[in-house]
């Protein structure tokens, strides 16, 4: 229960951090006549073709409307065919809604703002992480508490993600992993199987650090796990009680990204040999890279 609280507040404050309260969007690009421009906020962030917002910067303010959007970029073009924009590639500049209501005709009906957001198809991927496992606490029933542990091993972890909004997504997935158990008396094998569901925040680019975004989140699992010996073998359940876990994901191209983090979780893993029950709680280090395949939608109109 401790170690949750602990998760739990971890998560909530990385989701703090990683919202801003006046969020700086970089321009990467401005056309030559100054009428049109690209940033680095798309489909992730809630933009969809037709959105129309306010920007601000170097004090003059301007409305422009998305006519271009990809996962992560758009391209914005100005609604006041006689102005020109006062910025170039590499400024910084703060966007917001302007009309809670701005109207456009599309196939003879009347679309509003909120409409053409909801009309945007919701994203999801797969992600496939390799990581290397530490342990870094365990308890087992049965065994002197003063006996020298060392654990490590590997895991590979395959997960669905889907979206709830721009920002927040559930995932379910499975894991696969093996761990070396070494002690004085020699080395033992584990073997693990779980399936695992979890919530996760997705920030907006950083622009500090190579336009990454931040993927952080608290996951649950329920598997099967087997410990092997030269001289016996005994096997049983292990529940994943909770890993929460943060990553740093780095865009390949439209569709590929690539990942780097770290996971802390709470294994808790009862298994059987001889018919008598053994109980281990133990806590983990994973350090994960991983790629992810994005399948997210494109807007349902023109």
């Amino acid at each position: 229960m401790k170690f949750l609280l602990i998760s739990l507040f971890i998560l909530l404050s990385s989701m703090t951090l990683a919202t801003p309260h006046n969020t700086l969007i970089k321009i990467k690009s401005v056309s030559d006549k100054k009428r049109s421009f690209i940033t680095r906020q798309g489909r992730f962030d809630g933009i969809a073709e037709g959105t129309t917002l306010v920007f601000k910067a170097n004090g003059v303010s301007f409305s422009a409307k998305a006519t271009a959007v990809s996962r992560f970029y758009s391209q914005w073009e100005l609604v006041n065919n006689q102005m020109t924009m006062p910025i170039k590639p590499g400024d910084y500049v703060t966007a917001y809604k302007g009309e809670e209501y701005m109207w456009a005709h599309t196939d003879g009906n009347i679309i509003t703002q909120k409409h053409r957001e909801a009309l945007r198809e919701k994203a999801s991927w797969i992600g496939v992480d390799l990581s290397f496992i530490r342990g870094l606490s365990e308890s087992i029933s049965n065994v002197k508490d003063d006996i020298e542990v060392s654990r490590n091993g590997f895991g590979l972890q395959i997960d669905y993600y889907g979206e709830f909004n721009p920002k927040l997504y559930w995932s379910a997935g499975i894991r696969l992993e093996n761990e070396t158990i070494d002690i004085k008396a020699g080395s033992l094998t584990t073997s693990r199987f779980a399936l695992l569901g979890g919530f996760y925040y997705m920030s907006s680019p950083i622009s500090s650090f190579y336009d990454a975004r931040f993927l952080t989140g608290l996951s649950l699992g329920l598997g099967i796990s087997s410990t092997d010996s030269p001289t016996s073998s005994q096997s049983g359940s292990v529940l994943v009680l909770p890993s929460v876990s943060g990553d740093f994901m780095f865009e390949i191209d439209e569709k590929w990204s690539w990942s780097a983090g770290l996971a802390f979780e709470s294994l808790s893993t009862k298994e059987t040999i001889e018919n008598q029950a053994q109980s281990t709680d133990q806590l983990n280090l994973r350090i994960m890279i991983g790629v992810h395949r994005f399948f997210d939608g494109l807007t349902k109109y023109h």
